[in-house]
């Protein structure tokens, strides 16, 4: 079976992949899938012990935040809209938490004026909430053209006021974000091997072991 655990709160995808094969339970075999590849078809017919995928990723770092913002455009939205939907979430939580329910856009004032209000939306929907505009926001068409036009590398993180907490800092590129600047500024790096890359991997490099130790 394939556990999706893609678009959830889990920042860094190699390290989760780390934990998951070391609590990996005795005599199933599980394999770690990264992002966008997928379980082979018949999965479930085959023979033999029982065979866990789980599926994760992407991690919120600039290279990623970079890859789905240039693979989405008016017609195609579904890549920013899914990578966006972790950070947007777990954002959305905590300032709720901090008692948000105001707050202005800075991306997209140039653009197009656009403020998440809680009250003003609850006069056409009483059960909607601050956080849930604000996730609909952040990984909306609109919000997304902001990003691209006005969002630059070593621009601050986004910074928001948590009463009792200190600040809370976004990063909107990337989705990382966390009490300290530090948090939000994951740089570029490339993607975390796939179970099946890691062993190949391995085994190229012990190839090479192996051949160099012929020729001693």
């Amino acid at each position: 079976c394939a556990l999706d655990l893609r678009c959830n709160w889990i920042t860094d995808a190699a390290e989760f992949v780390r934990l998951a094969m070391e609590r990996a339970a005795a005599g199933v075999e599980t394999e770690a899938v990264y992002s966008e590849e997928v379980p082979p078809p018949g999965l479930e017919d085959q023979a033999g012990p029982p065979r866990l995928w789980v599926i994760v990723g992407p991690s919120w770092s600039t290279s990623e935040g970079k890859r789905h913002l240039a693979a989405s455009y008016s017609r195609v939205k579904e890549p920013w809209s899914n990578y966006m939907s972790g950070p947007a979430t777990l954002l959305a939580t905590e300032l709720e938490r901090g008692g948000w329910t105001f707050w202005e856009c800075p991306l997209c004032l140039p653009y197009k004026k656009k403020d998440i209000n809680e009250s003003g939306g609850q006069s056409r929907c009483p059960s909607i909430t601050f956080g849930s505009i604000l996730h609909t926001h952040l990984r909306g068409d609109t919000h997304r053209k902001c990003v691209s036009n006005y969002w630059r590398e070593g621009m601050k993180a986004l910074a928001f006021p948590i009463a009792g907490a200190g600040t809370y800092y976004f990063n909107p590129l990337s989705g990382a974000q966390g009490l300290t600047e530090e948090d939000a500024q994951v740089e570029a790096g490339p993607p975390p091997l796939s179970t099946r890359q890691a062993q190949m991997v391995q085994q190229q490099q012990l190839a090479i072991q192996q051949q160099q130790q012929q020729q001693q």
